[in-house]
């Protein structure tokens, strides 16, 4: 495959598209470094745009750093949040940062949580709470009171806390 002459970069990725379609239910994402916003866009729609589908995750990478570690495990069944308790840091001095898409399944998961891991403080952080509340929430979790900080995006604005151990997209 040519491009003006030149090889493609990575004609094999082009496959994923293929792949995509064959097993819809594989969640795909995306690390990038080095794509631009156009570039971003072509990929998402030339690879992973399809009528019924959910779109690209695509996490740029600026500097990918010896400390930081990218694994996706899935979970499946009545037994997801049990899995999601087994993986949380058993140390309460290290801190983990769950995200998710809906509010409703983040209560469900908290309920769940509080009582398969009682060793843990955790607690959550949305939209809808009220913003005292929400500060208050942030700054436990920065000051180490708080381990667990079940959120939706609405904590990804501003966030900057360095020493979190675990940073989970639940769904």
């Amino acid at each position: 495959m040519t491009q003006s002459g030149k090889e493609a970069f990575r004609p094999e990725y082009s496959l994923l598209g293929q792949l995509r379609t064959q097993v819809s239910q594989v969640p795909i994402i995306g690390f990038t470094a080095t794509l631009t916003d156009d570039q971003e866009a072509k990929v998402k729609r030339s690879l992973f745009q399809y009528k019924d589908d959910k779109p690209l995750k695509i996490i740029k990478v600026d500097d990918l750093r010896d400390n930081l570690c990218f694994e996706v495990q899935i979970f499946q069944g009545q037994h997801r949040s049990r899995n999601l308790a087994s993986l949380l840091n058993n140390d309460p001095k290290k801190k983990s940062l769950v995200y998710f898409d809906s509010i409703v399944v983040l209560r469900s998961v908290q309920e769940e949580l509080l009582k398969l891991r009682p060793d843990l403080k955790i607690e959550a952080y949305y939209s809808t709470l009220r913003a005292e509340h929400k500060q208050d929430t942030m700054n436990e979790f920065k000051d180490g009171k708080i381990n667990v900080l079940l959120a939706t995006e609405a904590a990804g604005m501003g966030c900057d806390i360095p020493d979190v151990a675990h940073v989970i997209q639940y769904e």
